[in-house]
This record gives structure tokens, C-alpha cells and sequence, in this order.
């Protein structure tokens, strides 16, 4: 929600997105997908963190001990028009 507020306050502004501000969102959503002009965003990967987050939950439910450790969840930037603007030519403004 927060990059889609900084997406209204800039074409209030007239900030153009993305020649004059890049825009990204922390988490892809629908609303990512479809905000003018879409947001680029981190595929977080929300089923393996559910699954994980499920497997530990039932554990704890059991009385299973749940060791602490360390999870790597694969991400992925997912690029869209908000950060897609045009390289200047060198030299150029």
C-alpha cells in the first residue's frame, strides 16, 4: 500500500514514474499489478513461506520441538514500468 501512496502523491506532485522517480513495492499484489504504471516488485514466494510457517505450527500444536533455524526462501524481482524508465544518453539530462 505504501508504493501505491507514493505513486498518488507523485502524479499529484506531476512526478512522472518512472523518468523522474522509481517506484518499487516490498510484495507483489494485485493492486502492484494493475496501479498505473504497474509496480515493479519481490515475489516473495508466499507458499513455501505458508507451508513452512504450517509445518512448524503443527509441530508446536503436537508438542513436537521446533529447533530454531534458519530459512532461505527463493525471491525473485519481478520488473515493471515503475522502474523501467529510459537510460538518459551519456552526456545528456
Amino acid at each position: 500500500r505504501l508504493a501505491i501512496g507514493v505513486l498518488l502523491a507523485a502524479r499529484a506532485k506531476d512526478v512522472r514514474v518512472p523518468d523522474d522517480l522509481r517506484v518499487a513495492a516490498c510484495t507483489d499484489s494485485v493492486a502492484a499489478q494493475t496501479a498505473r504504471p504497474p509496480l515493479t516488485a519481490l515475489g516473495l514466494n508466499p507458499e513455501v513461506i505458508g507451508r513452512e510457517a504450517a509445518g512448524m505450527l503443527i509441530d508446536l500444536v503436537e508438542d513436537t520441538p521446533v529447533p530454531t533455524r534458519h530459512l532461505l526462501v527463493p525471491t525473485r524481482l519481478i520488473e515493471r514500468e515503475s522502474t523501467l524508465g529510459q537510460t538518459p544518453a551519456p552526456g545528456g539530462d
